[in-house]
């Protein structure tokens, strides 16, 4: 199944975590908030499609490539016409949505994965479990989960997937609740509370039982299911494939909106359940009738936890389910000989030593957030009201197109990144940091007009150069000149694309009528060429070393994503480049026409004819004297040519001559094997 297909779509995503939000226990509730990452402020539909965003350029241009090897964990694929799923054939190795939901929901019950790790394990959980219900991610392998039938939903151009993602649940809201996504979702939550009020509890039950009640194999098989069922097929009761194109209408929706509903609602009453049961406390264990009749589960641990809570949770198998159960520490102390008063040390006093430092961390982490995270956190605060005014100018007054708007927008939330790498927040004057700080609001505040929020906080390369595309479209090349320039003269290396749309810039401004303006169109042709090639060099530089550590270290960890990063820039520079080169004209000398049936005496010839033609066919390149007297001694010195001779032969002709050149050359006289 391809995998750029998403399933429930954003709105679909988002309903059904704000709805698993509402049906969890308080206690499951502070679990997840506990887990979320601060920004999101405890809104779990935030986060609903991360799985889905880190996977894509778009959403994730840095870092996308880092997670591909999630994709296939967003699906199961089935044989043709088969609706059964088996894992053993349809999930190998565990590389499917069903294996990824179980081992999700065994990463987030660990406490002995850190805080990130867990973090990253219910984002995918959340998602994942969305993903499972939407019928299509447990579809065939050749229509690739419907991406590949297509058709028309009410006269609009789709495949079968998109209309199960977003396509009936957008159609619902846009009709029956005036386009308002909070309206339905308040319309799901009263059917939670009535139609499915007594379905809920046979959802709940899992057949097959599963350690962290995660009964994604059940789920999947009720997809697969319903593909078969219904989603495949048509109005007039045709199967649909990915050999004809269908359309569907009113009936198909009227059948098959009901399903989504249900669907939906049924996603977050089973994503409660293993937050319900790992909340806090990590997994619970159910023990044989047999066992609690002869005193139950005893658990034994042969080290001291770190924490309390972790003891508490190891010793809380059972008990927590009612039954009897009871725990025990097994330790050996290496450091006994400390405590002289004593042959053997009694656990109690390792425990009060362990509480002691447990308190100890706990005291510094409560300094650090108050000296440090709350002091960054007021600073935030007060760069966002700034920031919030001057967007709301932007928003209002200023008439902005979107593009612009947007690119202006992400520069502004940049400045706070750059500021803090400029100060040092270890430092104990706060009062300058906050004046500081209070320096770059007044300046927000001090932004009158568009033109001056782009002079004089705009900043970074790729956004100015975004900024004067705009300005091409718009037809302002003034002003697309002026950010370009900006650029240029502010990062002269990393300039080269400025350089290239300065110069379609100038071609729209003045279509090159002028001399003038001729020359300097190449210049600028000519310096980003140059650092188009430069930069390729580089970056075939770099992945050549990563190569050579691979080979000389066969333990090193082989994450290919920078090397396969710096693979598409430099087809992307090519493709500058080659863009250059149809705008300029290529170069050709008499090897350009060699070939089987031209050998290189007749192509020296035709070059010459064509060279001395009263047609021009070909544009001579001129020799540029204002060349670097360094970079020639050093030419001279590797190829062992005599410096007064070349540079009075440089100085002589006017067109770069390959010929000529090359007849020089053949007349210099190399040094004999003593000289050398």
């Amino acid at each position: 199944m391809v995998t750029s297909s998403i399933a429930w779509g954003a709105i679909g995503h988002s309903l059904v975590s704000q709805i698993a939000m509402t049906v969890m226990t308080n206690e499951s509730r502070r679990f997840v908030k506990d887990l979320l990452p601060w920004y999101v402020q405890g809104n779990m539909s935030m986060l609903s499609s991360w799985a889905d965003n880190i996977l894509y350029p778009d959403t994730n241009p840095v870092g996308y490539l880092n997670w591909d090897w999630s994709r296939e964990h967003h699906y199961i694929n089935t044989p043709d016409g088969v609706c059964e799923y088996i894992p053993d054939r349809d999930c190998v190795e565990n590389k499917c949505i069903d294996g990824a939901i179980q081992n999700y929901t065994r990463r987030l019950a660990d406490t002995g994965f850190d805080h990130v790790q867990r973090q990253e394990a219910l984002q995918f959980l959340v998602h994942h479990v969305g993903d499972v219900h939407q019928p299509l991610h447990a579809g065939f392998i050749s229509d690739r989960g419907g991406n590949s039938v297509r058709g028309r939903f009410f006269n609009v151009a789709t495949n079968l997937h998109s209309l199960w993602d977003s396509g009936i649940i957008n159609r619902r809201v846009n009709t029956d609740f005036n386009r308002s996504a909070e309206d339905y979702f308040e319309y799901l939550m009263t059917k939670v509370n009535s139609t499915y009020a007594n379905i809920i509890t046979q959802w709940l039950v899992c057949p097959i039982q599963t350690q962290f009640s995660a009964c994604s194999a059940s789920w999947a098989q009720e997809s697969s299911d319903l593909v078969c069922g219904t989603v495949n097929i048509a109005e007039d009761g045709s199967l649909m494939n990915s050999s004809w194109n269908f359309t569907l209408g009113l009936n198909y929706f009227n059948k098959n909106w009901p399903i989504v509903e249900s669907r939906l609602i049924q996603v977050p009453t089973l994503e409660s359940v293993p937050t319900t049961n790992l909340a806090g406390r990590g997994s619970d264990i159910k023990i044989s009738k047999e066992l609690h009749q002869n005193g139950g589960l005893h658990v034994i641990l042969n080290y001291l936890p770190k924490n309390y809570r972790i003891e508490q949770q190891a010793f809380g198998r059972t008990a927590r389910q009612g039954q009897y159960g009871s725990g025990q520490l097994i330790i050996v102390d290496q450091s006994n000989l400390e405590y002289s008063n004593k042959s053997l040390l009694e656990v109690i006093y390792l425990k009060n030593e362990r509480d002691f430092n447990e308190m100890h961390r706990i005291g510094e982490v409560l300094q650090y957030y108050q000296r440090k995270i709350q002091f960054e956190e007021n600073l935030f605060e007060r760069y966002y009201q700034a920031f919030s005014r001057l967007k709301e100018k932007i928003d209002k007054r200023w008439k902005i197109n979107v593009e612009k708007k947007d690119i202006v927008l992400s520069s502004l939330l940049n400045q706070w990144a750059f500021w803090s790498d400029n100060i040092d927040f270890q430092m104990n004057a706060k009062l300058e940091i906050f004046q500081s700080l209070e320096n770059l609001c007044h300046q927000f505040e001090q932004i009158h007009n568009f033109d001056e929020l782009i002079d004089q906080l705009v900043i970074e390369p790729n956004q100015l150069i975004k900024l004067s595309k705009c300005f091409i479209k718009d037809k302002n090349y003034d002003k697309a000149c002026q950010l370009l320039q900006t650029v240029i003269n502010n990062e002269p290396m990393f300039s080269h694309a400025a350089y290239y749309y300065k110069a379609h810039c100038l071609i729209k401004q003045t279509q090159l009528v002028k001399t003038k303006e001729k020359i300097e169109f190449h210049r600028l042709l000519d310096h980003a060429e140059y650092l188009f090639n430069y930069h390729i060099d580089m970056l075939i530089a770099h992945n050549s070393i990563l190569t050579n550590l691979n080979l000389l270290n066969q333990s090193f960890l082989k994450i290919d994503s920078y090397r396969k990063q710096n693979k598409n820039l430099c087809n992307l520079y090519s493709c500058f480049i080659r863009s250059i080169h149809d705008i300029r004209g290529h170069s050709i000398t008499s090897n350009t026409f060699v070939n089987i049936d031209i050998d290189e005496k007749l192509a020296m010839s035709i070059y010459k004819q064509m060279l001395i033609s009263d047609e021009n066919i070909f544009i001579r390149k001129q020799f540029n004297r204002n060349f670097n007297e360094n970079q020639l001694k050093k030419i001279c010195m590797d190829y062992q040519l005599n410096y007064d001779g070349f540079q009075r032969y440089l100085s002589q002709i006017k067109y770069v001559d390959e010929m000529n050149l090359k007849q020089y050359l053949d007349h210099v006289q190399m040094p004999n094997r003593d000289q050398f």
